[in-house]
């Protein structure tokens, strides 16, 4: 992977989506990985976590799961049905301390097999289990063929992948917005380190 094309690429796409937040325009440039190996994560986040407000990363394999939870410039580890591996309790404490968020793609359980479908959901049912107990904040993303409504959302979270509904709600709206937040201001300077905010920074 050349790293300094893609840091171009993203350059250009902050600099899209800054244009359209000039005008009114409420959007964010999510970095999302997928596909990719520790090694070559490493060298690519150091290039364009600055640009981005927001990172997410494929959980696609036990390596990539454990980094992704441990990692701070990551701030959303994805996970896939019957690819993504058990998040073991030291990744989960990493993720909560780290104020992480934990994702499912609702298309990516989506199956005209109903033998398919009915694997895709227990697969993820088993990733998540205990998350609601533990608070673990999950994010339920509709995909590129999924739920659009956010309400049909988090019902798909409470019925079918057995959450609880409420903190799944709190999760895609305060919570995100939160983390969003801190991290536009990270980027503009605002929060040059941890607990620390500098007042006037972005006038």
């Amino acid at each position: 992977m050349d790293t300094k094309t893609l840091q171009d690429a993203v350059v250009k796409l902050r600099s899209m989506i800054d244009d359209l937040q000039s005008v009114g325009y409420q959007v964010y440039l999510r970095c999302h990985f997928t596909g990719l190996g520790q090694v070559e994560m490493k060298k690519a986040l150091p290039r364009i976590r600055g640009y981005c407000d927001l990172v997410s990363v494929e959980a696609i394999s036990r390596e990539i799961a454990a980094f992704s939870s441990r990692d701070r410039r990551v701030d959303i580890v994805t996970m896939q049905p019957l690819i993504s591996p058990k998040l073991y309790k030291g990744d989960i404490e990493y993720i909560l301390r780290y104020g992480k968020f934990v994702e499912v793609i609702a298309s990516s359980l989506l199956a005209e097999d109903a033998q398919v479908l009915a694997k895709n959901i227990s697969s993820i049912r088993s990733l998540l289990s205990n998350f609601s107990r533990k608070k673990v904040p999950v994010l339920i993303s509709s995909g590129d063929k999924g739920l659009k409504d956010p309400r049909s959302l988090i019902a798909f979270a409470e019925l079918v992948l057995n959450l609880d509904g409420m903190f799944v709600a709190t999760s895609i709206s305060k919570m995100i917005e939160q983390r969003l937040n801190e991290n536009v201001e990270k980027r503009l300077g605002i929060r040059p380190v941890e607990g620390l905010r500098v007042e006037g920074k972005a006038g």
